[in-house]
């Protein structure tokens, strides 16, 4: 895994198979052929803010679609670093447990940071994710998303690997609250916001 000077920036996107309210909401097509974890998986591996991405899912590695699509070809073999993370059956779907399950297995140490990008939240921007990392190295902070009523908005977590292993979630010791506005807000959980979020992309 690539590391640049002391610490490393780690992206883990979370995307499991099915969901109730919105079945199979992460791997099916929303726009352009693309489905909402493949689109967040691209935009992480392309941005160019991480060293290391980890696709957290919880079915066979093989069964991964948009690997063997011809026009994502360039992208994966060019990127800084990515892998695709199998979560043991045990571990469920709180999102702490799969963050450092990911972290774990790229081997992340105490001052990397880990930013976790949730797929269903597709309308986050660059400009956001690097605020939050900048800010984090800053003010040595974790950072949270929040919509402007200032409700986290869960489309990313950032903060040093060493806080998420001493505290266990996302808010202790130090949290800043990373405002964006309800279109990066917009969190795709039901089937109605998959259509509405369809809608605001076309």
């Amino acid at each position: 895994m690539l590391r640049t000077g002391e610490e490393m920036c780690v992206a883990v996107i979370p995307a499991k198979l099915n969901s109730k309210r919105c079945p199979n909401k992460n791997w099916v097509d929303f726009m352009h052929d693309q489905s909402l974890a493949e689109r967040k998986f691209l935009f992480s591996i392309g941005c160019g803010l991480f060293n290391h991405t980890v696709l957290s899912i919880d079915f066979p590695r093989n069964d991964v679609p948009f690997l063997d699509k011809p026009r994502n070809h360039y992208a994966l073999t060019h990127s800084q670093g990515w892998s695709i993370r199998k979560r043991p059956r045990f571990l469920g779907d709180d999102s702490v447990d799969v963050v450092q399950d990911a972290l774990e297995s790229v081997k992340a140490q105490d001052q990397d940071i880990y930013c976790l990008l949730q797929p269903t939240s597709p309308f986050l921007r660059f400009e956001k994710v690097q605020e939050a990392i900048h800010a984090v190295q800053s003010n040595n902070q974790k950072v949270v998303g929040v919509n402007p009523s200032y409700k986290p908005n869960g489309a990313l977590y950032t903060g040093y690997v060493r806080d998420l292993k001493t505290y266990g979630d996302f808010y202790r010791p130090l949290v800043m609250p990373l405002v964006m506005d309800w279109k990066e807000s917009m969190d795709v959980d039901y089937d109605y916001d998959f259509q509405m979020a369809r809608g605001l992309e076309e």
